[in-house]
C-alpha cells in the first residue's frame, strides 16, 4: 500500500520513446542544417514543461525550446537545462531583467519595445539576441509587414540588440495549396530579399510550423517551429493519404510530378490516468449526479473517479466522454463535477481502486477523439490538464 505522500489520485504518463520518435519524424522533414525550435509553451501543451524539456535536452542539445514568457524560460533554466530558449510571445518591460539573467532569446513583436529593451540591456552592458516577428496576415502579434523593413533596420542598428533572424506564422498552413499561405509566404520572402539587398543578412528565417512542414515544404528556410506534431498530433495520416490521392488524381494526366506529403508515424506522448474510488449500484429510473443529467435505462454499476474539471477533464464531456477500463471503453454518465466523474462499468468487470485511462494514446479516447466529441481541438483537451496533476516519464 502506497503512503499518502507517494499516492496521486490522477497522473499523466509521458512516453519518452514516443516523444523521441516524433522528434525523429520532424528531423526527417528538414535538412540536417535546419535549426529546430520546438514549442514547450503552455506547460508543453499540457504535458509538463520541465518533464518534456528535460527529455528534449538530453536527446539533442541543439534543439531550441520555445516558451510563451520569461517565467517559463526561468523555470527551465532553474531545472538546470542549457538548450537555447526563445520567447515567442510579446514581452513586457517587467520581464527584461529575467530575460537577461537567464540568457533567454526573444521575439520582438511590438516596435514600441525596441528602444526600451536596447536601453535596458545597455545600462547593464549586455546584449540580447532577438528575432523580429512579422505579421504577414494573421492580424495578431507581430510587426506590420508594411513597416517591417524600417523597423527591422532600426533593430539591426541597435548596439545592444543582436538581431539574429526574422519570423512569421501561417494562419491556415494545414490546407495544401492554400492561397492565404502563398500570400503570406510571398510577403515574408519579399521582406527577406529586401533586407538582403540592404546588406542585412540574418542567421535565421522561420515561418514554418507543424502543418507547414507537410503542406508547405518550400517554406522551411533554415529554421522551423513545430508544436503539436511533437506531441503526436496534428494532420492525421488519413488526411495525408486523402490529400496525396487528390494530388495524384489532379497531376496524373498533366505530366507533372505530384507534390506528396510525407507519411509520418507520429505517436501520442501523453496518457491521463486515475483510479476507481468506489463502485455503486444504480437502479433503472434513478438519476446520476448534478441536475439529474443522466437517468439509468437499466440496472447498472457506476464507478466513481476522483477527478474532474478542476484537474482538466472537460465538463463538456458530461454524458459523452469515454474512458478505458480493462481495455474496454466505458462512457461517462451524468455531469462531470469539479472533483468527480461517474462512468458506466456495467459491462467492464471493473473493481474498486483499479486504474482508468481518461486519455489514451490509441483508441477511441485519445485527445483527438475526445476533442471531436465536444467540438474542440486536441490542443484544448491537452492544455486543459491541470499543472497540479503529477507527470511521470515512462
Amino acid at each position: 500500500m502506497m503512503k499518502d505522500g507517494d499516492f496521486c489520485r490522477s497522473f499523466i504518463t509521458i512516453s519518452k520513446q514516443n516523444l523521441i520518435n516524433n522528434l525523429e519524424c520532424i528531423k526527417s522533414l528538414v535538412d540536417q542544417s535546419t535549426t529546430i525550435t520546438v514549442c514547450v509553451k503552455g506547460n508543453a501543451y499540457g504535458h509538463g514543461l520541465i518533464e518534456i524539456s528535460r527529455i528534449i535536452c538530453e536527446y539533442d542539445k541543439n534543439i531550441w525550446l520555445c516558451v510563451q514568457s520569461a517565467h517559463e524560460g526561468r523555470l527551465i533554466r532553474e531545472a538546470g537545462l542549457a538548450n537555447h530558449i526563445l520567447i515567442i510571445s510579446e514581452i513586457f518591460e517587467e520581464e527584461f531583467e529575467t530575460i537577461l539573467k537567464y540568457n533567454l532569446k526573444t521575439f520582438i513583436s511590438n516596435p514600441r519595445l525596441v528602444d526600451q529593451l536596447d536601453t535596458f540591456a545597455s545600462n547593464l552592458n549586455r546584449s540580447i539576441d532577438v528575432i523580429a516577428h512579422i505579421d504577414t496576415g494573421m492580424n495578431w502579434q507581430g510587426i506590420n509587414s508594411g513597416e517591417a523593413f524600417d523597423v527591422i533596420t532600426i533593430i539591426n542598428n541597435k548596439k545592444n540588440l543582436n538581431l539574429i533572424g526574422i519570423s512569421s506564422h501561417f494562419t491556415e498552413s494545414e490546407e495544401i495549396d492554400s492561397k492565404k499561405t502563398k500570400l503570406q509566404l510571398d510577403k515574408f520572402i519579399k521582406i527577406k530579399t529586401k533586407l538582403e539587398n540592404a546588406k542585412i543578412k540574418l542567421q535565421y528565417y522561420q515561418i514554418s510550423n507543424s502543418s507547414a512542414l507537410l503542406c508547405a515544404p518550400n517554406a522551411t528556410f533554415n529554421m522551423v517551429q513545430p508544436g503539436i506534431m511533437m506531441y503526436g498530433y496534428g494532420i492525421s495520416q488519413e488526411n495525408i493519404d486523402r490529400d496525396n490521392q487528390a494530388e495524384l488524381n489532379q497531376k496524373g494526366t498533366k505530366n507533372q510530378t505530384p507534390r506528396l506529403k510525407k507519411k509520418l508515424n507520429l505517436l501520442p506522448v501523453l496518457e491521463f490516468h486515475t483510479y476507481i474510488s468506489q463502485i455503486i449500484q444504480v437502479k433503472k429510473g434513478d438519476s446520476i449526479g448534478y441536475n439529474s443529467l443522466f437517468t439509468a435505462k437499466r440496472d447498472m454499476f457506476v464507478a466513481i473517479l476522483p477527478v474532474g474539471y478542476y484537474d482538466g477533464y472537460d465538463v463538456r464531456l458530461s454524458n459523452c466522454g469515454l474512458v478505458e477500463v480493462n481495455e474496454k471503453i466505458c462512457k461517462v454518465v451524468g455531469k462531470v463535477c469539479m472533483n468527480l466523474v461517474m462512468i458506466d462499468v456495467t459491462d467492464a468487470n471493473a473493481s474498486e481502486f483499479q486504474e482508468v485511462k481518461l486519455i489514451s494514446s490509441v483508441g477511441s479516447n485519445t485527445a483527438k477523439e475526445l476533442a471531436k466529441l465536444i467540438g474542440t481541438s486536441e490542443y484544448e483537451v491537452l492544455t486543459r490538464i491541470g499543472e497540479g496533476v503529477l507527470r511521470r516519464e515512462v
